[in-house]
């Protein structure tokens, strides 16, 4: 195999990956001079994030207007569209107070797909992230159809349901001044571009889950691998540097695993907190139809998943990293020399922390969190709801 041919392909197709996201970063942000850097905050990036706030505010009148309509369904829309605008804008803030981050992130895998490496390690690297890259790609893909047709079928649903006119969720009563014509060209206008940047901005954070997700755990795998394979005494003859190769780039992963979690430490409690109330709220709404509501089932899916998808990655972390210290333990340290083995019980010692997300620095993410997410919506739902019928 002609790895520097291999090597410059993949690390080529890494480039693209991260011009998109590069890009969608920049976009939202208003910094389209950009590259692959992030400078200071600027007035212009919180754009988008004042067109959310406007429209959450409008949202959140609504919803406590709509609470006594005898359409109950209307209520539980709106209530669901103040949940998306709440999601929408924490992940913006965490877009323009972390960008700098994701930018960190990208250029340091970026370095390492690109950099020359020993023969050994590019036959375990290569093979491995050209899947990846594969792999990410076709989900992102897959995903992007699924959600678009997820939302055209959730308006297709609401445009026929009575009583609405969606994206007219809310009105904006300030434009009758200008005329009822006015009033509703405007207000239209309006809810459709923000309906527009929420399903937009919601979607691209999903894609830079997905993205980290698989590309942490690929490179974390990699790193496992090249211990096993590499680490033994005959490879260490002929290549001596090896070791400190593998140190290098285990304390490069370490970096990018804090750096991962310096912007997930407030973006996974806000986005906890934000699920587990808008669980409650649609279990609620279930409880208390008349009827069966495809749409009150949909939400709390769209929300379970959201929950899943963020505990999934957590989990992925720490198993993934908690395995290096494993890996490291079963090679043939010991009949290494003296300096040599010192160097390995160092990287046991850091491989056998366990390195994830903690929301808001106190709880770990992984799948206890999403049961815990879950568990705590129901109870609280089945709380509220025995005191509402007493």
């Amino acid at each position: 195999m002609d790895f520097k041919n291999e090597q410059k392909n993949l690390s080529g197709k890494y480039k693209m990956l991260a011009k998109f996201f590069v890009n969608a970063l920049n976009f939202w942000t208003f910094d389209c001079d950009q590259s692959f850097s992030a400078d200071k905050i600027r007035g212009r990036n919180f754009i988008f994030l004042a067109i959310m706030l406007v429209s959450f505010g409008f949202s959140i009148r609504s919803v406590i207007e709509s609470y006594y309509r005898s359409i109950r369904i209307i209520w539980t829309i709106n209530f669901a569209w103040c949940c998306v605008h709440s999601m929408a804008i924490t992940k913006l803030l965490a877009i323009i107070f972390y960008k700098r981050e994701f930018m960190e992130l990208l250029g340091g895998f970026q370095d390492i797909i690109s950099k020359q490496q020993n023969i050994h390690i590019a036959a375990i690297q290569i093979p491995n992230m050209k899947k990846t890259i594969s792999r990410i790609i076709l989900s992102l893909i897959i995903y992007g159809i699924i959600f678009c047709l997820s939302e055209l079928f959730f308006l297709i649903y609401v445009q026929n349901y009575p009583g609405i006119n969606f994206p007219l969720i809310y009105e904006i009563r300030e434009l009758l001044a200008f005329g009822e014509t006015f009033f509703f060209f405007f207000n239209m206008i309006f809810q459709s571009i923000c309906f527009l940047i929420l399903l937009l901005h919601v979607l691209v954070n999903e894609f830079l889950l997905l993205f980290f997700g698989f590309i942490f755990h690929a490179e974390i795998k990699i790193l496992t691998q090249i211990i096993e394979k590499c680490l033994h005494k005959d490879i260490f003859q002929i290549e001596p540097n090896i070791l400190k190769i593998i140190i290098e780039k285990h304390l490069q992963i370490i970096n990018l695993l804090k750096t991962l979690d310096k912007i997930f430490h407030k973006l996974s409690l806000a986005n906890l907190l934000t699920n587990f109330l808008g669980l409650i709220m649609i279990f609620c709404g279930i409880l208390f139809q008349e009827g069966f509501e495809s749409s009150l089932y949909m939400i709390a899916f769209i929300l379970i998943f959201q929950c899943f998808a963020l505990s999934l990655f957590g989990e992925i972390l720490v198993v993934n990293t908690g395995n290096i210290g494993d890996s490291l333990y079963l090679t043939e340290w010991y009949v290494m020399p003296l300096r040599e083995q010192t160097s390995i019980l160092f990287m046991m010692r850091l491989g056998q922390k366990s390195y994830g997300i903690k929301a808001g620095g106190l709880v770990a993410i992984s799948f206890k969190t999403f049961v815990d997410v879950i568990r705590i919506s129901i109870s609280y739902c089945a709380l509220l709801y025995a005191l509402t019928k007493n």
